[in-house]
C-alpha cells in the first residue's frame, strides 16, 4: 500500500484499492450460462464484495458506464469497473494500476492475454521480511496474523518466485520487477523507472519532490484495512529492510532460507 500510495502520486497514475472483483467476475459469468447478466443483477453482485464497495464509487457511476457495453463479460466488466472509478476518482489518469496479489498473479497468463496492451508489476521481498510481516499483521476480519504458519508462508513465496520467473519468461516486455528493499532505499529512483515503464510523463526533480510531501490520507487505505497502514505516510523506513534479523529466532530464518533457497539466490538475498 504504501508503494501503490507512492506510484499513485504521478498525476497521470491512479492506483485502484484491492478487491477480488475480477475472480468473482469470473466465477460469476461462468457459473451458469443461464446466468441473468442484467446490468442491475451485475452491479448488485459487484457491491456484495465489501472490499469494492469500499471503493466508495458511486452505484449509478458503474451502472452508467455499463450501460455503454455492447455486450458484457467478465473483461468487459472488470474493465470498466477501473475505468469508472478512474473517471470518478482521478480523470486525469492515463494508466490505471490495480492493486493485488493473490488470484491475479496466480493467473497472469489469463489476465496478459485479456488485455495484451497492459504490464504486470511484481513487487519481491526477502521472504524472511515477509514472514516476519506477516506474523505481525492482524486481518482486518480474523484478528489474528496475516500468517503465522511459517510452512505455508516460505512455501508461498517459493511459488511466487516461480510464478514471477514463468511471467517474466513468456511475456518479457510486459512483466516488470520492483525489490521492495531497492524501493525503501531509493524512492524516487525506483519510481521513476516504473513511471518510464507505464509510458507516463517525466517529472523534474523538483515536481518529484513535491509529490512525495507528507499527505494526511490516501484514496488507498480503506475502513478495513486502515489498521494495517499507519505508516503509509511516513518517510520510507529503511529500517524494515533488515528488521526481520532482530524479530525471527535462527531456527526460522534457516527454515524458510532452506525452502527458499534457489529464489533467495537468484534475487540476492543470500
Amino acid at each position: 500500500t504504501f508503494f501503490g500510495d507512492r506510484l499513485s502520486r504521478h498525476p497521470e497514475v491512479l492506483v485502484t484499492p484491492e478487491s477480488n472483483v475480477a475472480p468473482r467476475l469470473v466465477e460469476y459469468f461462468k457459473e451458469s450460462p443461464g446466468k441473468d447478466c442484467s446490468k442491475d443483477k451485475l452491479v448488485e453482485y459487484i457491491y456484495e464484495e465489501q472490499k469494492f464497495r469500499e471503493w466508495e464509487l458511486p452505484r449509478e457511476m458503474l451502472g452508467s458506464e455499463l450501460d455503454q457495453c455492447e455486450e458484457l463479460d467478465w473483461a468487459i466488466v472488470f474493465y470498466t469497473c477501473c475505468k469508472a472509478y478512474r473517471d470518478w476518482q482521478k480523470p486525469e489518469a492515463k494508466v490505471v494500476v490495480f492493486k493485488k496479489s493473490g488470484w491475479y498473479y496466480k493467473n497472469i497468463d489469463l489476465l496478459l492475454e485479456t488485455y495484451p496492451g497492459s504490464m504486470s508489476i511484481w513487487m519481491v521481498r526477502d521472504p524472511r521480511a515477509v514472514y516476519s510481516s506477516a506474523r505481525k499483521a492482524l486481518h482486518s476480519k480474523r484478528q489474528q496474523p496475516m500468517e503465522d504458519n511459517i510452512l505455508k508462508n516460505a512455501f508461498g513465496w517459493r511459488n511466487y518466485i516461480k510464478l514471477l520467473s514463468h511471467a517474466s519468461q513468456k511475456w518479457p516486455v510486459h512483466v516488470f520487477q520492483v525489490h521492495y528493499e531497492s524501493f525503501l532505499f531509493d524512492l524516487s529512483n525506483t519510481l521513476t523507472i516504473i513511471w518510464q515503464k507505464l509510458g507516463v510523463k517525466e517529472l523534474t526533480d523538483k515536481e518529484i519532490n513535491k509529490i512525495m510531501e507528507r499527505y494526511v490520507e490516501s484514496h488507498l487505505i480503506t475502513h478495513s484495512t486502515k489498521h494495517l497502514h499507519e505508516n503509509v505516510f511516513q518517510k520510507p523506513i529503511v529500517e524494515r529492510a533488515e528488521k526481520w534479523r532482530q524479530e525471527l529466532p535462527k531456527w526460522r530464518t534457516a527454515f524458510i532460507g532452506l525452502v527458499c533457497r534457489n529464489g533467495m539466490k537468484k534475487f540476492s538475498y543470500f
